[in-house]
């Protein structure tokens, strides 16, 4: 867009704001007036859309700034703006169109001129054919359509559309005789030179910026890049600055057309006049500069030779520009297969509707350009094999002519060989023909008629014209519905196998490649996402052969040349028999196209009947091998499913690792059925023993609690037993106290504490004993007591009726001489005599009366007869009284005699009887055999009355202290008893008082003997105590060993229950030799396998060959029909119209989706469509390819380059490496994302990594990618793999050049890398690499190349580097961008990184162009991965800028993304380069420890779990002689091990890739033989480490 209609815009809007303040406020309804008046649909339609969101943006920023003109970044504002309202479409710059216009109309701010360039990149015709798009009512459809519009590129960004000299991508030419030229062209193997302007002895003209005078000097050959500017004889005349002020106007080569230059007066200037006349014309005075120089005559040009082209820009300029050409066009053609480098005849300049001017090539031909080294120049020459007709018109200009509008269409004339030198002609004729209306609109068109070079591309109008005929077929696609957003459309329905079949595999496979194949045998349509170097070729190659097994047809789709190249050499390499080979049944379209992209009809048929040769038998396989194969299959699937399988929450393989530390101790023998299975009570039973051992130590027994002291004691914590054994000890010593009294007294007393008990119930029974007589006491009896008892009862009878007497009362009247004298019994007879009256009367009764009255001391009252009768009574019985007191008092001598003492009265003598019947009492409940009496004299007279008071407090005081003392034994010795086992001790007496000594002197034991028996208590309660006594009649007193005895036995009986109830017979048939043997043979028949696979396949395709060419026969086949084409058809109905042979002779086709529709009619279907770099593939490009399939698998990386807008974009937005570019749009529009977001669940990845042979060259990207790739750690540090970096010194005169304009090259970088290049070439061992430069500046690889070239032709290094080319013809040296090395690898590849700061230092982010975005990650990505064996980096950027520039970014993070990516891996790339080491850590499997714990016993160096990735060496033995390197690893079949899916992984592939890639001496160790033959698993591993060591 020109600056004044870009002005025009926002004046509009800007008026339109003024009139209308807050028009933001009211939605788009201003916008939409504005809209009805535009007659630019494009422009109008992105400020409908992004014109309020884009005010937004700024207004924020500027607020955010807090300032009224913020250094607004307009390419940054289009980034978020992109981001944030994205339109469906659109692409960047319309973001970047809005963004200005806002910035320019609203707030004031100055656009740079220059940008207004960009804004010519709106696909307007998209925008104009968006509308109809828009009117379809069908959503499926019109996504379809909207893919079809994308395959238009009508911008005038595309070279085909608008030719623009850019300086990296187009160049014009100028001739002084066109017809010569184009017959030159013409001429089979003609080349043309593109001459320089020496020959022409060019002018440059020069304007002075002051005076405005205009000058000419000759053209200055020696600058590099443009003209330098000159003093002014006037203005500079005095200046003593130096001052220049002429400077030179554009350099272009300006063409007469004849000799004169014609002023717009008539006036006919010679270009020789010119000067003279100060660029004037001589007659009307008006000013005659022309706007380019130098200029030329006609007669000028004609100087040049009829093989000869001038270049329209300066020699320097033409010489970098064709360069670039040069190396871009190889570039394609041999990574796409793409031939894009054509010249350009004639031009029309000429309007659309719209208004847009176009520049746009009219005839086009293919060329090669070259470099002629000896005559310093480039030319370029078409297709040797094509003589006549070679150019063609741009289809794309007819395309755009033909649709100039709704009611208007524009045809250009056909052009045949015979018309090529007149076609301009006839097109300026057929307008001139045309009616009215069409003359009307190309009144003004014109026809230069000069050539230019350029890439052009206009493949993709095949693919439009595919969808346009087919759009219902298309439709009816599952597949295709789905990418137009149909989530309904069902997909074919498969058929489920179990694993891919063995019978068509050519190459191994790890697990993720063989659920790949599994898929693609099922019939499945999926997304296979294939990382660097994790086998996607050998993948694909195997999904061919299966395919082809099977009898299908396979299209394999890439536009990567390299991709089919790959796939080519795995097929290839597949030997058959003799010149029989795989890819004869591959038709590789590339292989023989013509330069022009287009393929022969001839040559296309004559390969197919190369091959219609007699069917011949090969032979060479056996296909028994595959019964065996499946048979071992299972036995090794089943054995990894047992130890793998989780079984009622139990895996195999964990129990023997958990097993593993107790792999060297000896399981129990007797008491093995003892140990429980359950956990819990396993641990209960651990932590039981574990406390019993922890607490035997202190035990003075130790561990063996059925010996030494105290046996059978429970123990004490709280010194309870302590103290009862001490007042135990002081109760039995009362006690022996009391036996020794007891004794002293004649007592018969042992120890028996019964006897004790009565003794004391003795003690207190003589307690009660009288106080006796000594008498009485001695020779007491039974016998004598009873005679005593008798005599007293006897005298107490006598003394009781003296007592009861009535005498007893009258003594105190009566006179006792007197009345014991007294004849009472005569006087009681006298006084009978009396009983009269009369009687008494007598002197005799007197007498006898007074008689009887004497005897009283008074007389009595009465004196009356009764009276003394009375009287005569009291006497009588008062005699009488002391008649047998006197009479008992005789017998006292006797008492004393008997009793020792005379009792005085009854009751003296009832006591007396008392106590007597007491002493016998006493007696007779003694026990003699204690206390004999008869025969202890003394012991009866203790109670003597003289000392029976000291006597019976004595007895008492002895039998309490006895009694006492006995309880307190009873108590203390109950309290003992509680803390001994019941069946240990005796609960008696004497046993305790040792027990109790053994207590108090071994105090120190008591509380580790109560926890000793806390323990001893379970065991018993468990019924585990038989364990114990094993290991302590085994003397097994270190816990350690007990402890791993008894895991082991636990261990052995968990699995022994394991295995025997879920029935897992190969777990429990395992031994090491007999699965060595096993996994050798399954090895083994697979190999052979492998190795047959390819004669399998081709016999297979030969008879489905014979049966198709029998069919097309007619039923008998006596010879192989050949293919017959006529000269009118094309590729395209060849193949329609014998397609049923076709298929049989070439059942794989190999394209590009550019030429799938050109050659394949919609009308065949292959059986499998597979795309691979899917990520390069525009959906819309391989629509026309999944139509034609049933079953589609799209492989790629979504992690790498999204399509490459290459033609798209005309190339222009990567001249400039700094500015935005919309490669981030381009993702979305990729097949892969677009596919991988409409079958999210029909994706699956490779896992395993094989391209590096150093983990150090994946490991980042696998890191910074999240890959999580299985990587490969090497045995050897080969100093010739990994990572290399190269610090370029900073040099202001040798630095990276930035911005618009800028070189965009390292200077120093660049002479750094043709050096390396060199010094690798010639390296003795590494010379054999093959080597690749990748740099990060595309200006920056064609440097690298051009430097190389220049450095090729050094005499003294030729010859090397012509024998290294020779040897590398297979893998040459080439020279990438980030945007051409997807899908290419070398052994060694250079990195250039190309950045650095400027010549004044100064480094800013936007420097690193699209490599700081998001999407630069995925570039960073693609290009460190490129190395197989060596990557050199090479940087003059160090961290410290790079990560200063990100700081000081305001940029969104997602827009630092790639710079921090490259941040990283530049840290990365230094640490690696200086210090090579392989990652170690510490291991968690206990088989590994296990291990580990052997080699330490035997001082054998080692490290743990080597490697970056998933795959590690379990334990990997130090190399003694090479630090850092290792010489023997083990590998132990842990549970991540034998969780593999694949038998090949576990089985074989993984140690085969181990051994013969990474250099590895590997030893396997099965969990199995390690646990339960350790002793010989023991000595076979050292054995192996010795040997592998010697």
């Amino acid at each position: 867009m020109e600056k004044e209609t870009f002005q025009l815009y926002c004046d509009k809007i800007a008026a339109m704001n003024a009139g209308v303040p807050v028009w933001y406020k009211r939605g788009n309804s201003i916008i939409s007036d504005y809209l009805r008046e535009s007659t630019n649909y494009g422009y109008g339609n992105v400020l409908y859309n992004l014109l309020i969101p884009a005010h937004n943006l700024i207004k924020q920023e500027i607020d955010r700034h807090s300032v009224n003109s913020p250094g607004l970044d307009v390419y940054e504002l289009a980034a978020h703006l992109s981001a944030s309202d994205r339109v469906e479409d659109y692409r960047f710059s319309a973001y970047l169109f809005a963004v200005c216009v806002a910035a320019v109309a609203f707030f004031g701010l100055d656009i740079d001129d220059s940008v207004c360039e960009e804004f010519d990149e709106n696909e307007l015709m998209n925008f104009n054919s968006s509308v109809s798009v828009m009117n379809e009512t069908d959503p499926c459809k019109r996504q379809l359509l909207r893919y079809g519009i994308r395959l238009l590129d009508f911008s005038r960004n595309n070279q085909l559309v608008h030719f623009r000299r850019l300086k990296s991508s187009t160049v014009g030419l100028v001739t002084g005789d066109m017809h010569a030229a184009l017959k030159n062209i013409m001429s089979a193997g003609a080349r043309t030179y593109i001459t320089g302007w020496r020959n022409l002895n060019p002018r440059m003209v020069y304007h002075c910026k002051i005076c405005g005078r205009t000058e000419s000097f000759p053209y200055d050959f020696s600058a590099k890049k443009v003209q330098p500017a000159r003093p002014c004889s006037i203005c500079d005349a005095n200046n003593t600055y130096n001052r220049k002020s002429l400077i030179p106007i554009k350099e272009k080569l300006t063409c007469l057309l004849g000799d004169e230059y014609i002023c717009s007066c008539g006036a006919a200037i010679s270009v020789a006049d010119l000067e003279d006349v100060g660029y004037k014309c001589p007659k009307c005075g008006k000013c005659v500069m022309p706007e380019s120089a130098p200029v030329i005559s006609s007669a000028d040009l004609r100087k040049g030779g009829k093989n000869e082209m001038f270049c329209a820009v300066g020699d320097f300029a033409a010489k970098e520009t064709l360069r670039g050409l040069m190396n871009k066009s190889n570039n394609l053609e041999r990574n796409f297969g793409l031939h894009v480098l054509y010249l350009a005849c004639g031009f029309l300049r000429w309007r659309d509707a719209n208004g847009t001017e176009y520049n746009s090539p009219i005839l086009l031909c293919p060329i090669n350009l070259s470099a002629d080294t000896s005559r310093d120049k480039y030319y370029f020459e078409t297709d040797s094999s094509a003589a006549g007709h070679i150019f063609e018109v741009n289809k794309t200009l007819i395309q755009m002519l033909a649709s100039y509008s709704r009611t208007c269409s524009i045809s250009l004339p056909e052009l045949n060989e015979n018309n090529i030198h007149s076609y301009f002609t006839l097109v300026r004729d057929s307008f001139l023909n045309a009616d009215d209306n069409i003359r009307a609109i190309v009144r003004d068109w014109k026809i230069d008629r000069q050539f230019g070079i350029g890439l052009f591309h206009y493949q993709k109008l095949q693919l439009h014209y595919d969808m346009e005929e087919n759009v219902d077929k298309y439709l009816e696609h599952p597949i295709i519905r789905r990418l137009c957003g149909d989530s309904t459309a069902e997909i074919e329905q498969f058929t489920k196998i179990d694993r891919p079949s063995m019978k068509y595999m050519l190459l191994d496979a790890d697990s993720s490649q063989e659920e790949v194949i599994r898929r693609a045998q099922e019939g499945q349509s999926f997304i296979l996402q294939g990382p660097p170097g994790s086998g996607k070729s050998q993948t694909i190659t195997n999904i061919i052969a299966n395919a082809l097994g099977a009898g299908k047809t396979v299209l394999f789709v890439t536009e990567k040349a390299s991709a089919r190249s790959v796939i080519i050499d795995n097929l290839q390499h597949c030997h058959v028999s003799g010149d029989k080979k795989m890819t004869e049944f591959v038709l590789d379209f590339d292989s023989f196209k013509k330069r022009s992209g287009a393929i022969g009809r001839e040559p296309f048929v004559n390969e197919l009947n190369r091959y219609i040769v007699p069917y011949s038998p090969t032979g060479g396989y056996d296909d028994r091998l595959l019964i065996d194969e499946e048979m071992t299959y299972k036995i090794i699937r089943q054995f990894m499913r047992e130890a793998h399988g989780v079984y009622g929450g139990k895996n195999y393989l964990r129990l023997l690792n958990d097993m593993a530390p107790f792999a060297e101790y000896e399981k129990l023998h007797a008491s093995a059925d003892l140990i429980p299975t359950a956990m819990a009570k396993f641990a209960e039973l651990c932590g039981v023993l574990e406390k019993y051992y922890s607490v035997a130590i202190d035990c003075p027994a130790g561990i063996d609690y059925k010996n030494g002291v105290l046996y059978g004691c429970k123990g004490d914590e709280s010194n309870t037993l302590y103290r009862a054994a001490i007042s135990y000890s002081n109760i039995c010593g009362k006690i022996e106290d009391c036996v020794t009294t007891l004794i002293s007294f004649g007592w018969q007393v042992g120890s028996d504490k019964d006897v004790l008990k009565e003794c004391v119930t003795i003690l207190r029974r003589w307690a009660d004993m009288p106080a006796l007589t000594k008498q009485i006491l001695e020779d007491i009896s039974a016998k004598k007591l009873d005679g005593l008892i008798a005599r007293a009862k006897q005298r107490m009878l006598l003394i009781t009726r003296l007592s009861q007497h009535p005498g007893l009362n009258y003594g105190g009247m009566v006179v006792h001489d007197k009345a014991m004298v007294l004849d009472t019994a005569s006087l009681a007879t006298q006084g009978k005599k009396y009983s009269s009256f009369i009687s008494r009367l007598s002197k005799k009764y007197k007498a006898w009366r007074e008689s009887i009255f004497d005897c009283f001391k008074s007389v009595p009252a009465g004196t009356k007869y009764t009276d003394a009768l009375s009287a005569l009574d009291v006497l009588t019985q008062y005699k009488d009284y002391y008649e047998q007191l006197e009479s008992n008092l005789s017998q006292s001598g006797e008492d004393i005699n008997l009793f020792g003492y005379e009792p005085v009265n009854a009751e003296a003598w009832k006591k007396l009887i008392d106590d007597l019947n007491d002493a016998k009492a006493i007696l007779a409940d003694n026990n003699i055999a204690i206390l004999n009496v008869g025969g202890n004299s003394s012991w009866a007279l203790r109670f003597e009355r003289s000392v029976y008071s000291s006597t019976r407090a004595d007895i008492i005081s002895l039998a309490d202290s006895l009694d006492a003392a006995i309880d307190g034994e009873e108590r203390e010795g109950n309290i003992i008893a509680s803390y001994f086992e019941t069946d240990v001790y005796s609960r008696y007496y004497p046993y305790y008082v040792a027990t109790a000594h053994e207590i108090v002197d071994n105090r120190q034991y008591l509380a580790p003997l109560y926890r000793l028996n806390l323990s001893l208590s379970d065991l018993r309660a468990n019924g585990w105590l038989p364990i114990l006594d094993e290991f302590i009649d085994e003397k097994e007193e270190d816990f350690s060993t007990v402890k791993g005895r008894l895991f082991k036995t636990y261990y052995i009986n968990v699995i022994n229950t394991f295995i025997n109830d879920y029935h897992l017979d190969t777990l429990r048939d395992f031994t090491r030799s007999g699965h060595e043997k096993l996994l050798a043979k399954y090895g083994d028949i697979e190999k052979q396998l492998l190795s047959s696979g390819a004669k399998r396949i081709y016999e297979t395709l030969k008879v489905y060959f014979k049966e198709a060419a029998s069919h097309r026969h007619g039923g008998s086949l006596s010879a192989y029909p050949k293919l017959q084409s006529k000269a009118h058809y094309s590729i395209k109905r060849t193949i329609l119209e014998n397609w049923d042979y076709i298929s049989h002779i070439k059942p794989c086709f190999m394209m590009s989706p550019l030429n799938v529709s050109q050659y394949i009619d919609v009308g065949i279907t292959f059986d499998i469509v597979i795309f691979d770099e899917a990520s390069q593939i525009f959906t819309e490009d391989a629509l026309a390819s999944i139509v034609r399939g049933r079953q589609v698998i799209i492989a790629g990386d979504s992690k790498q380059l999204p399509p490459c807008d290459f033609f798209r974009a005309g190339d222009s937005s990567q001249d400039d490496e700094d500015t935005y570019y919309d490669e981030d749009s381009n993702n979305e529009y990729s097949l892969l994302t677009t596919a991988d977001s409409v079958l999210p669940d029909a994706s699956v990845s490779l896992t395993w990594h094989y391209r590096s042979s150093d983990e150090s060259l994946i490991h980042f990207a696998n890191q910074a990618m999240d890959y999580n790739l299985i990587t490969f750690p090497s045995a050897k540090h080969n100093p010739d793999d990994g990572v290399v970096f190269v610090r370029v010194p900073y040099s202001p005169n040798r630095c990276y050049v930035a911005g618009k304009g800028g070189s965009h090259t390292n200077p120093e970088e660049v002479d750094e890398i043709v050096n390396l290049i060199y010094s690798e070439m010639v390296h003795p061992t590494r010379g054999a690499f093959s080597i690749g430069v990748v740099a990060f500046s595309n200006a920056q690889a064609s440097e690298i190349e051009s430097k190389w070239e220049e450095f090729k032709q050094d005499p003294t290094k030729k010859a090397n580097i012509e024998k290294w080319e020779k040897e590398h013809k297979e893998e040459p040296l080439i020279f990438c961008n980030l945007d051409t090395v997807q899908g290419d690898e070398r052994d060694t590849t250079i990195i250039s990184i190309c950045y650095s700061s400027d010549s004044n230092g100064k480094f800013i982010l936007p420097y690193l162009g699209r490599i700081r975005l998001e999407s630069g990650k995925k570039r960073i990505n693609v290009a460190v991965t490129r190395a197989r064996h060596r990557m050199i980096v090479v940087s003059m950027l160090d961290e410290y800028t790079l990560k200063n520039a990100i700081n000081a970014s305001s940029a969104p993070e997602n827009n630092k993304a790639g710079a921090n990516m490259l941040l990283d891996f530049l840290g990365y790339a230094r640490r690696h380069g200086v210090e090579r080491r392989t990652e170690s850590g510490e291991t968690e499997s206990d088989i590994a420890k296990s291990v580990c714990r052997l080699l330490d016993e035997h001082n054998i160096a080692y490290d743990c779990e080597v490697g970056m990735s998933e795959c590690k060496i379990s334990i990997a033995i130090r190399d003694c002689q090479v630090q850092g390197d290792y010489c023997f690893g083990i590998i132990i079949d842990d549970p991540g091990r034998v969780d593999f899916d694949s038998v090949r992984e576990y089985s074989r592939l993984t140690e085969q890739i181990l051994s013969n890639k990474y250099g590895w001496k590997l030893y396997r160790i099965f969990p199995s033989s390690w646990i339960n033959d350790y002793e010989n698993e023991k000595a076979l591993l050292l054995e192996n480490i010795r040997k592998a060591t010697i």
